[in-house]
C-alpha cells in the first residue's frame, strides 16, 4: 500500500505501466515459486524421516535449479520486455511503456534474489520453523518502506523499480543465516547417523 501510494504520485501513465509490469512479474515468478513450494514438501518429508544429509543435498540442488530458472526468466524479460508487457496491457502510449520497461528491467537484474527467497523460506518452513515466513515478511516490509519513503524523493521512479529487489535482499539475509545455522546442526546429526550405522 505504501509503495502504491508513492507510485500514484507519478501520474496515471506511470500507474498503468507499473500495473502492467507487476502482472508480468507475477507470471514470471510462478516457476520459481513452484520450486519453492516443492522444496517445502521435500524438506518436510525428509525432516520427518530424519534424512538430514538428503535435505542438505536436495536443497543445494533445488537452489541451483531455481537460480538457473531465475536467469532464464531474467533473460526473457531483458530481451523481450516490450513484447511481454504488451500482452498485459492495451492502448499503451510511450510513457506507459517506458515506465513498465524500467520496472521490468530493474527486477530482471535481481531475479536470483527472489529465487533464493523462495527456496530458503520454504526450506525452513518444511523443517517446521514457521517463523521463517514472518522473518521474510518483516525484511520485505522494511525494504519496501525504506524505498517508498526514503529513496523515492532522491531517485524518483527508479527507487520504486528497485523496491522489490531491496525487499528480497533484506528477506534473504536473515533466512540464509538461519538456514546455515540449522545446516551446521544437520551435518553433525548426519555424521552421527553415519557413525552409528557403521558400528
Amino acid at each position: 500500500m505504501c509503495l502504491q501510494s508513492v507510485v500514484n504520485s507519478f501520474g496515471t501513465n506511470v500507474i498503468a505501466g507499473f500495473t502492467a509490469a507487476a502482472r508480468v512479474e507475477g507470471i514470471t515468478n510462478i516457476p520459481m515459486s513452484g520450486l519453492g513450494v516443492a522444496t517445502q514438501t521435500f524438506v518436510g518429508q525428509n525432516y520427518g524421516a530424519k534424512n538430514y544429509q538428503r535435505i542438505h543435498n536436495g536443497v543445494k540442488k533445488i537452489l541451483i535449479l531455481d537460480l538457473i530458472v531465475s536467469v532464464a526468466m531474467s533473460l526473457i524479460l531483458y530481451f523481450s520486455a516490450e513484447t511481454v508487457i504488451g500482452l498485459f496491457g492495451s492502448n499503451m502510449n510511450g510513457e506507459i511503456m517506458v515506465a513498465a520497461k524500467r520496472y521490468i528491467l530493474a527486477i530482471a537484474q535481481c531475479y536470483s534474489l527472489v529465487a533464493m527467497l523462495f527456496v530458503m523460506r520454504n526450506t525452513l518452513q518444511g523443517m517446521g520453523f514457521t517463523y521463517a515466513n514472518s522473518v521474510a515478511g518483516i525484511g520485505e516490509f522494511f525494504g519496501r518502506i525504506a524505498v517508498a519513503f526514503v529513496l523515492t524523493p532522491l531517485l524518483g521512479f527508479d527507487a520504486v523499480c528497485y523496491a522489490g529487489p531491496a525487499a528480497w535482499l533484506l528477506a534473504d539475509i536473515p533466512l540464509i543465516i538461519i538456514y546455515l545455522f540449522k545446516q551446521h546442526k544437520f551435518k553433525k546429526l548426519a555424521l552421527m547417523q553415519k557413525e552409528m550405522a557403521t558400528e
